[in-house]
């Protein structure tokens, strides 16, 4: 593949890690109870709740802590796609919304399952993961075993002769 350097103006964002990211908390049931959560001024509309927690999520986990930093990923489709989001939010909506939702108490014990379903979806795929390392490093002993006993057998059966002889 050939790559061709130019300079441009275009801003250039490396966002790779966010489909971890949004894999991550795609997978969280508990956030998806953010839906359902009523707020006194807002009604969720195209962006739901978990929408825009996991935008926020996205952007601390790129390193970006400002209101403002969402406006770059407003029209990146890889930064929607990854977090599934209909709509990325504004700047003001990302605001409003994220005002309204720290007004809701029960929205910190949300916070709170969904760090420990997200604690055990992580240690159950570092567990799924030493499992499969561990299957290999069996195998590869026991193939190691197998030649190591057929390269006796062979050595077994050489001396035999040579003493028969």
């Amino acid at each position: 593949m050939k790559v061709k350097v130019q300079q441009s103006n275009e801003e250039i964002n490396s966002i790779g890690g966010i489909s971890l990211i949004g894999g991550l908390y795609n997978s969280l049931k508990s956030l998806k109870k953010a839906d359902s959560m009523q707020t006194s001024k807002v009604k969720t509309g195209k962006i739901k709740h978990s929408g825009i927690i996991k935008t926020v999520a996205g952007l601390f986990a790129l390193g970006k802590n400002d209101y403002a930093d969402v406006t770059p990923f407003r029209k990146d489709s890889f930064f929607r796609d990854c977090l599934k989001l209909n709509v990325v939010p504004s700047e003001g909506t990302l605001r409003q919304r994220l005002d309204e939702l720290a007004l809701l108490q029960e929205l910190f014990a949300l916070i709170r399952s969904g760090n420990v379903e997200l604690v055990r979806v992580l240690e159950h795929r570092r567990i799924k993961k030493e499992l499969k390392e561990i299957s290999a490093l069996s195998e590869q002993i026991i193939k190691q075993h197998v030649s190591t006993k057929q390269a006796v057998n062979k050595n077994l059966k050489r001396l035999n002769q040579s003493r028969q002889t």
